[in-house]
């Protein structure tokens, strides 16, 4: 029996190369995995925001009125309040008819990041749907 069979465990060598593996592979994919969580952020942001405007759709079909959604001088007056750090660029001015009708347009949105989303409505029926315009990220969204 070898005088070294009574030792069980790790040496100090083992463990630093152990954790220093552990950094190594931690200082490659953390980078990543903030960005992916950025990315998550903001597309929950541009949803939400989608969601605020068919809500003011939906309210102005229950109130009977129209709504128009225009670009006014100080900013957006009439669009639901951006996030903090993001800026928009109206295409052409919205029309929620009261009866539930929309004319049909586009909304640019910038993120602080600089990531661009376009909200399109769809003339009609007002489904908006989502578009990345980056190409590094997913192209649509629900």
């Amino acid at each position: 029996m070898s005088v070294f069979a009574w030792q069980r465990g790790f040496s100090l060598l083992e463990m630093l190369i152990v954790l220093t593996l552990i950094a190594i592979v931690g200082s490659l994919t953390a980078p990543k995995l903030f960005k992916q969580y950025n990315r998550a952020l903001e597309r929950s942001q541009v949803q939400s925001y989608a969601s605020r405007i068919e809500r003011l759709s939906h309210h102005a079909f229950q109130q009977g009125r129209s709504v128009k959604l225009a670009k006014d001088d100080n900013g957006f007056g009439t669009w639901p309040e951006l996030p903090d750090g993001w800026s928009a660029q109206q295409l052409p001015v919205l029309r929620l008819l009261a009866t539930g009708i929309t004319n049909g347009g586009k909304l640019i949105l910038q993120a602080h990041s600089g990531q661009r989303w376009q909200l399109e409505f769809a003339p009609l029926d007002g489904r908006i749907q989502i578009h990345a315009l980056n190409a590094d990220v997913e192209n649509t969204l629900p």
